[in-house]
């Protein structure tokens, strides 16, 4: 949000003093909305901290990636301006640049702005132990998790507190967050909270109400309870192919696997049947430009393609660059379907459009067919995204700055150059700083730059971007955000449409996942809440004993999420019954039985058997057929439809 000016210097909102005198000298995890004001709060912890310890000290502030190292070093450089600013000098830290001299850090600088990666790169030479710090920020700090450098960076200084000298200080730790974690699910939610906190030695948990937000100024809530006005709109059936991947299928570790062997059964849409047989039909004429070429398709890599026909392009005379210029586009189109289950079929042939990749090749029939297929191929999810921005614009007072969200950065190119082809507004994308969206187009720094220039200034009016501009970048200009594909987790509910903040708002998601609603999302941060509400020092002691007294959280949640992956999915009418209830079984954790018994008319009887603990009753269920597996079947038919009403939410 907008600082605070008071006379040329920054003051805080009553909110955010009280946050910063709550946290002290504690090790303390604070938890604010996007857009509230965050880095003032740290900077004002610096400052406090600075000022109580030895001249020599000085203070980190880590972010997760390069491009939020000059956002954020520029933001404290801002609050610091005033306070003698010669005193608290900064210095940004990314990988591939020159450290300050070791001998001299005091006299270069006060503050250290670095990403965690080039932080850890440091400590591996021996620069910049933890005892020269009085106090490390670690913002957007739900990314510790897993092999995440923050994790790395906690454990590393919780080790050294316990084998440092008596006589070095311990830096106080700050993180600073959003939303705590990205699990979803209750239990889920405690095993990773009280892992961040344990992690991170926490000592006090503070967060600001509501009320003290909306009496501080701060008008960026996702409830839309003030006047911003939230649009729910329904995903449709007809967005997607028939017979695409069912979602309770899908494994996204797995995602080229599953296609190749739908693509060996031939159960694939017509859409990516026709595209693949395309691309098989083109590798079979790169032979004829380069005699030693050699098929990608069976490289599980998706993008290993895209870049083989690139590196043939760059190689090649001029009778062979254009062929491979294109291959590379068929490549990037097979890999939009791929990655999306093959949902995404009018972003691919919308891509293959923009491209002209159908000239020069139409003699093919697979191309021909193709062809055909995407000339009035209908855009239904686009063309709504049209008119969700165009109802936007007319219901806001002040000029459109829409963000609309998408999960691949290929998916932001192609829906901008829709947008601005279908509205006539002036609409860009932008990824990441030096991201590849394909191996010819890349996002350069000066261009982001630019683009978020231009989207400030209003020179732009819509920016299609990916999650690169969920974290830390500051676009207050915004006055809407459409989310494209469905959220996640409660991180990306925060992240997302948190960027609205002026005026009247058009908070907008265009599609949900069957466990992932936005009211399960929203309650899973009032759980959040609740839990940094009942946080005392005592609950980090021992993590698994606060598992324990949370079994019964954990049963249900378990039930719960095998139940929107799978039985919002199931067909009562098909005939996988079986292969449904053991995907059933392995999400929940539960155990199953089965018996098999012959009846004097020699059809088969089958009892299955179901418990969720080991203490709890069994379910059975029976079912009957001619054959062992068609009696199998039967039961597992009437056991999913058993546990759809006992699991109904």
């Amino acid at each position: 949000m907008d600082p605070n000016m008071d006379n040329g210097k920054i003051r805080l909102r009553p909110y955010q003093t009280r946050v910063v005198d709550d946290a002290g000298s504690e090790n303390a995890i604070i938890k604010m909305p996007t857009g509230s004001g965050k880095t003032y709060v740290a900077a004002e912890l610096i400052h406090r901290a600075l000022l109580s310890s030895d001249k020599e000290n000085a203070a980190l502030f880590l972010v997760p990636n390069r491009e939020l190292v000059t956002q954020q070093a520029a933001a404290i450089n801002t609050y610091f301006e005033p306070i003698l600013k010669e005193d608290f000098a900064i210095f940004k830290h990314v990988g591939g640049n020159a450290p300050p001299a070791l001998n001299s850090y005091a006299q270069t600088f006060k503050i250290l702005v670095s990403t965690p990666q080039a932080f850890v790169h440091l400590q591996s030479k021996s620069m910049f132990g933890w005892h020269i710090f009085s106090i490390v920020v670690f913002d957007e700090v739900h990314h510790a998790i897993k092999k995440h450098p923050y994790r790395h960076l906690a454990l590393d200084l919780k080790h050294w507190k316990s084998k440092k000298p008596p006589q070095q200080k311990i830096p106080q730790v700050i993180g600073l967050t959003a939303s705590l974690t990205y699990a979803v699910y209750e239990f889920q939610m405690v095993q990773a909270v009280n892992k961040l906190l344990a992690d991170f030695c926490i000592t006090k948990t503070i967060f600001p109400s509501e009320q003290e937000l909306e009496e501080g100024g701060y008008h960026g809530h996702t409830s839309g309870k003030d006047e911003g006005v939230v649009i729910a709109i329904e995903q449709q059936s007809n967005h997607a192919p028939e017979g695409v991947l069912p979602e309770w299928q899908r494994k996204p570790h797995a995602r080229y696997a599953q296609f190749m062997e739908r693509v060996g059964l031939k159960r694939t849409t017509k859409e990516a049947a026709l595209v693949y047989h395309a691309v098989e039909a083109l590798e079979k004429m790169a032979c004829n430009y380069q005699s030693n070429f050699q098929s990608s398709l069976s490289n599980p890599c998706l993008t290993t393609g895209e870049k083989y026909a690139h590196s043939c392009f760059l190689s090649g005379n001029q009778r062979t660059r254009g062929f491979f210029r294109n291959l590379e586009n068929w490549y990037v189109a097979l890999r939009i379907l791929i990655t999306s289950y093959e949902e995404e079929a009018a972003v691919c042939f919308w891509w293959l459009k923009m491209q002209r990749a159908f000239d020069g090749v139409e003699d093919l029939a697979e191309i021909k067919a193709t062809r055909e297929l995407a000339a009035d191929y209908p855009c239904h999810k686009m063309d709504q995204l049209c008119q969700t921005i165009e109802k936007s614009k007319s219901g806001l007072q002040d000029d459109l700055r829409c963000l609309v969200f998408c999960q691949e950065r290929i998916s932001a190119l192609v829906l901008s150059e829709y947008i601005q082809h279908k509205t006539k507004i002036k609409t860009k994308f932008m990824t990441s700083q030096g991201s590849h969206v394909t191996p010819s187009i890349k996002m350069n720094p000066t261009l982001v730059k630019e683009t978020i220039k231009d989207f400030r200034s209003g020179k732009i009016s819509i920016l299609v971007t990916t999650s690169v501009l969920e974290e830390g970048f500051d676009v207050p200009e915004a006055n809407a955000v459409i989310s494209y594909h469905s959220l996640n987790n409660s991180v990306e509910l925060c992240q997302r449409f948190g960027r609205a903040r002026r005026g009247k708002r058009g908070l907008v998601l265009m599609a949900e996942r069957p466990d992932r609603s936005l009211t399960m999302l929203e309650s899973s941060l009032a759980t959040q809440n609740e839990m940094m509400n009942n946080f005392g020092p005592q609950s980090t002691d021992n993590v698994n004993q606060q598992t324990k007294r949370r079994q019964i959280p954990k049963f249900h949640d378990q039930v719960l999420k095998a139940h929107h992956y799978l039985l919002s999915e199931w067909n009562e009418h098909g005939n996988e019954h079986m292969k449904m209830l053991n995907e059933y079984k392995q999400k929940s954790t539960a155990t199953l039985g089965i018996e098999f018994h012959q009846s004097l008319e020699q059809n088969y009887r089958c009892t299955l058997d179901i418990s969720f603990d080991a203490d709890a009753p069994r379910c059975a269920i029976i079912g009957e057929g001619r054959s062992k597996n068609e009696a199998k079947n039967a039961a597992a038919k009437r056991m999913l439809s058993y546990l759809k009403k006992l699991t109904k939410v």
